[in-house]
């Protein structure tokens, strides 16, 4: 694996470059779900085989744990970022960026550019 570059363009720290794996612009949402729908197949093959808090095998359509669910988003952020090189901190300040502006919104709305804010870096846009 490579060493985790900030070659991005047009002022960016990531986005646009050479040197990494991107997601195609416009198919991020996309893409969060598929994560969203293979997350929610997992928690409920669990749940049907009484794994977990689910001690008994259940047929039906419960609704998904909200805590587990955010756990398990957080939990992978930060396996991802350690496996790439990123610094846990510059996710951590970057992720509160978005988590903030959507608690002030109080909605969501796809979002293709976040901020990331890196503490060898500052503030730069993804």
């Amino acid at each position: 694996m490579q060493k985790l570059t900030h070659n991005g363009t047009g002022g960016r720290s990531y986005g646009g470059d050479p040197n990494l794996v991107h997601i195609p612009d416009h198919h991020r949402a996309d893409v969060g779900r598929e994560i969203a729908d293979t997350l929610t197949a997992t928690m409920r093959l669990l749940a049907t085989l009484g794994v977990g808090h689910d001690v008994e095998a259940y047929e039906g359509d419960k609704a998904l744990c909200p805590g587990c669910y955010m756990i398990a988003l957080f939990d992978a952020a930060v396996e991802l970022a350690k496996r790439e090189g990123q610094p846990v901190r510059e996710l951590g300040l970057s992720m509160a960026q978005l988590f903030t502006r959507l608690a002030a919104q109080g909605e969501y709305r796809a979002t293709e550019e976040m901020t990331v804010v890196s503490p060898a870096f500052g503030r730069v846009s993804l």
